[in-house]
C-alpha cells in the first residue's frame, strides 16, 4: 500500500460499507420467507448508506489527488470518470451477461424483456436490443420500465451511480464558485420542484433510480466530507446535510423514512468529525471506539466483498428459492434458518471468487488505460 493509499484509507468505511452489504442481503432473505421485522427489513435505509458513502468519498478523493490532478482541467473529469467506470463495469457488465443470458433462456430466447409495475409483470417484446443497450450504458435506470426489469440484479442502484459521477463533477464547480450551502439549497430546490412538477412521471419507478430522487442524499454525503475539511463551517454542513436527508421526496413515506435517514446521516457525521466536535469525554471515548472496531480486518473483508455481495445476493436468493419450493430438491431445508446460514455463505464465496477474477484485474486495467491516457497528453505537450 502506498503511503498516499495509507492517507486516504478511512477505516470506519469499511464498516459501514461492509455492514450495509450485509444489511441488503438480509433483508432480501427475510422479505422472501415473507418475514419484515423493523430496520432489519429497511433495506432502502441500507441503500441510502451506501449513497451517503458515495457523496463522501468522491469528495475526499478528487481533493486528495487534486495537487495533480486539478479540478478545473476537463482530463482531470475524464481520468474520474474512467476510474469509477473500471471500478464498476467488470464485474456487474459479466454478472449481467449471465443473469441475463439464464432468463433469456428461460424465456426461450424471445427476444424480450420482462418488467414489474404495480399492477403485473409486463413484457416487452422485440425490445431485447433496447434493454441490454440501457444497461450497458447505465441509461436504464432513467426509465420506469427499463429500470424494474426482469434481471434479478438489484442494479437500479448502480445506474443512479453512475448518473451522479456523470454530475459530480459539475457539482464539485458550482459548489466551489457559489458557495457548498447555497449549492445545498439549490439541490434540495430542484428535488422538492421536480418531485412536484413531475410527480406523474417520477412516481412510476417502484424504485428511486432516477438521480432527483436520491441527489439530495448524496449531497448529503458531500458536505460531510467538506465539514471534515472546513473546521469554522462543521455543524452548519453537517446541519445542512441532516436537513437533506429529511426532504419529503416521495411523499409521506418518503418523510417518514427520512427522519430515519437523518439518524443515519447524524451518526455518520460523529464519525467523520469525531475527533473535531467537542463531547464530553465519555461520548468521544465511544465515537472513537466505534470507529476503530469498524475499521478491523473482519470488517475490511466485508468492504471488499460488498460490491460482489450486493449484485449477486439476488440471484443466489431466486436459486434457492426454487431448489427449496414444494417438491423441489431440497424442499427439506426450506426454511429462514437455514437460508441465512447458506444463501451468505455462497454470496460471500462467489464474491470472493469475483473480487480476485473480475474486481481487482478490473481495477488493474483502469489504471493502465489512465497510464496511457496520460502518457499521451504528455506527449502532445512536447
Amino acid at each position: 500500500m502506498t503511503k498516499q493509499a495509507t492517507l486516504n484509507h478511512i477505516g470506519y468505511l469499511d464498516g459501514l460499507r461492509g455492514i450495509a452489504a450485509l444489511w441488503v442481503m438480509v433483508g432480501h432473505i427475510l422479505s422472501t420467507y415473507g418475514k419484515f421485522p423493523p430496520i432489519v427489513s429497511w433495506t432502502s435505509l441500507a441503500v441510502d448508506i451506501f449513497i451517503l458513502l458515495s457523496g463522501f468519498l468522491m469528495v475526499r478523493q478528487v481533493t486528495a489527488r487534486e495537487i495533480h490532478e486539478p479540478l478545473d482541467l476537463p482530463q482531470t473529469w475524464l481520468t474520474f470518470w474512467l476510474r469509477r467506470l473500471f471500478r464498476l463495469a467488470p464485474l456487474y457488465y459479466t454478472v449481467f451477461f449471465i443473469v441475463t443470458l439464464c432468463e433469456q433462456y428461460n424465456n426461450g430466447f424471445d427476444g424480450s424483456f420482462r418488467y414489474s409495475a404495480w399492477d403485473s409483470i409486463h413484457t416487452a417484446n422485440n425490445q431485447f436490443t433496447l434493454y441490454v443497450f440501457s444497461h450497458i450504458t447505465f441509461l436504464f435506470g432513467l426509465s420506469p420500465e427499463l429500470h424494474k426489469s426482469a434481471s434479478s440484479l438489484p442494479d437500479w442502484s448502480i445506474s443512479l451511480e453512475m448518473q451522479f459521477y456523470a454530475v459530480f463533477p459539475f457539482l464539485m464547480l458550482l459548489g466551489r464558485r457559489i458557495g457548498w450551502l447555497k449549492l445545498a439549497a439549490i439541490v434540495a430546490a430542484i428535488c422538492l420542484a421536480s418531485d412536484l412538477i413531475f410527480a406523474s412521471f417520477l412516481h412510476q419507478f417502484t424504485l428511486p433510480s432516477i438521480l432527483v430522487l436520491k441527489l439530495h442524499i448524496f449531497m448529503g454525503g458531500m458536505l460531510i466530507a467538506l465539514a471534515s475539511q472546513r473546521r469554522d463551517l462543521k455543524l452548519l454542513y453537517l446541519l445542512a446535510a441532516i436537513a437533506l436527508m429529511i426532504l419529503p421526496i416521495g411523499g409521506s413515506d418518503g418523510f417518514k423514512l427520512g427522519l430515519d435517514r437523518a439518524l443515519i446521516c447524524f451518526g455518520f457525521g460523529l464519525l467523520a468529525l469525531g475527533d473535531q466536535i467537542k463531547a464530553p469525554s465519555s461520548v468521544s471515548w465511544a465515537i472513537s471506539q466505534i470507529s476503530q472496531i469498524l475499521g478491523k480486518r473482519p470488517f475490511v473483508v466485508l468492504a471488499d466483498l460488498s460490491y460482489g455481495v450486493y449484485l449477486i445476493h439476488y440471484s443466489i436468493i431466486i436459486v434457492w428459492s426454487r431448489l427449496t419450493g414444494p417438491n423441489a430438491p431440497l424442499s427439506s431445508v426450506n426454511n429462514l434458518v437455514v437460508a441465512l446460514i447458506i444463501i451468505p455463505i455462497i454470496a460471500y464465496g462467489l464474491a470472493g471468487i469475483a473480487r480476485r477474477a473480475i474486481e481487482l484485474p478490473g481495477i488493474e486495467l483502469g489504471r493502465r488505460v489512465i497510464r496511457r491516457y496520460r502518457n499521451l497528453l504528455l506527449a502532445e505537450a512536447h
